[in-house]
């Protein structure tokens, strides 16, 4: 028996695992294929969706659908033509399925006779609960768990064929010889499934684009472009998926270009609210396929309003923000050669680096000095606790005043 876990968006990964284990399993043996479902949204086309249908339709392997876990399951929107189309489909308690998109798959089916055949769309606009789904004929299975939905397959005939999976039913005791084979996405179709999500997708766009203006202002070295380039590359495959609305995605740009300008401008005015409201509701209308999950918005929102009011200014004050001193002031200040002196160096004086020279004796990278005069950019130094001999101060004191 294959088990294909089914989990989040239906996106092109979701539906291809399905697709590809649906037709593999008439050649390895399997006795039925068991969807687990838990499915809101989806970001394939219904034409594909159909396909999926006709492809349950047409196996000589009974698909079954179970709608789980308890409590949280969910089979909405397209997942729920899976169940639909199923040969025999279940949901544990708590859990919800509704919403058609769509016509339900001609053919096999749990639903063929209520809402398949009769053309209607019960629930075309709500969801229902486990009670009225098997009043409708939508499931015929109400399990609390996976290995109890498996269970109660036992002896149902399906295309043909009669489903065994227990080899005693009181207690409930799977057959020795059952091999359950659980059927996943690889690495790399997990990482696109992950990827692709609204909430992902949208939070590597905003990313990107704030990263990207904080390097138009930094004058860095192109390590925030470099990631902000990375982000919007993390969100390419989303945005080709999920039905990428242009007006959203733009207003998501512009808010982007006003957020830019009250940064030159040096606090935030006019364009910062414009930028903000673009924001939001390019936010919210961004994606054909549902929008980003409410938490991954007040997130990423208020996340992009702290860096464009806050972080991106501070920073760029920071950088190029120049420290003024008096530098008469620095004569007498206390500092730390930071090579050595003999008789040029450097040497630290107040957090600041300055080109440095002593007489007569070298200074030891890591002294305590001491400015005595200043020539131009260079700091006339001494070794700490030492005083200046009478002779060099007259001469320092000639060049001051021209004699």
């Amino acid at each position: 028996m294959d088990i294909v876990q089914v989990g989040g968006l239906l996106d092109p990964v979701n539906a291809e695992l399905v697709r590809r284990s649906i037709r593999e399993a008439a050649g390895r043996g399997t006795t039925a294929v068991v969807i687990q479902l838990d499915s809101s949204a989806a970001s394939v086309p219904l034409a594909k969706i159909a396909s999926l249908g006709r492809l349950i339709s047409t196996s000589p392997v009974p698909v079954t659908v179970w709608v789980g876990p308890t409590g949280t399951g969910r089979a909405v929107g397209a997942a729920f033509s899976l169940v639909a189309g199923a040969d025999v489909a279940g949901m544990a308690e708590g859990t919800r399925i509704g919403r058609q998109t769509g016509s339900i798959p001609a053919g096999a089916g749990a639903a063929r006779q209520s809402v398949g055949g009769s053309g209607g769309a019960p629930l075309r606009n709500r969801t229902v609960g486990t009670d009225e789904a098997r009043r409708l004929g939508l499931v015929q299975i109400v399990a609390p768990t996976l290995s109890d939905f498996i269970g109660q397959l036992d002896g149902l005939e399906v295309k043909g064929r009669t489903i065994s999976t227990a080899q005693s039913k009181s207690p409930f005791v799977l057959r020795d010889d059952l091999d359950i084979r659980f059927r996943k996405p690889g690495l790399v179709d997990r990482t696109l499934h992950g990827l692709g999500s609204p909430s992902a997708t949208y939070f590597f766009v905003v990313a990107g684009l704030l990263l990207l203006l904080f390097e138009f202002f930094s004058a860095g070295i192109g390590i925030a472009a470099g990631t902000g380039a990375g982000c919007l590359a993390l969100s390419a495959y989303g945005l080709g998926t999920l039905g990428t609305r242009p007006l959203g995605l733009g207003l998501v740009l512009l808010a982007t270009v006003a957020f830019g300008v009250d940064i030159q401008a040096g606090s935030p005015r006019f364009w910062t609210g414009l930028g903000t409201v673009a924001l939001v509701i390019g936010s919210l209308t961004m994606f054909e396929s549902g929008r980003p999950g409410w938490l991954a918005l007040v997130l990423v929102i208020v996340g992009a309003l702290l860096a464009v009011l806050f972080g991106i200014p501070s920073t760029v004050r920071t950088r190029f923000s120049t420290p003024t001193i008096g530098r008469e002031d620095l004569v007498g200040a206390i500092g730390t050669a930071t090579t050595a002196i003999d008789p040029e160096g450097t040497v630290e004086v107040r957090g600041a680096p300055w080109r440095a020279r002593t007489f007569p004796k070298p200074i030891a990278v890591g002294d305590r000095i001491k400015v005595v005069a200043i020539e131009g950019l260079v700091l006339e130094v001494i070794p700490e606790g030492t005083e200046l001999e009478p002779s060099r101060a007259e001469s320092r004191q000639s060049r001051r005043s021209g004699g």
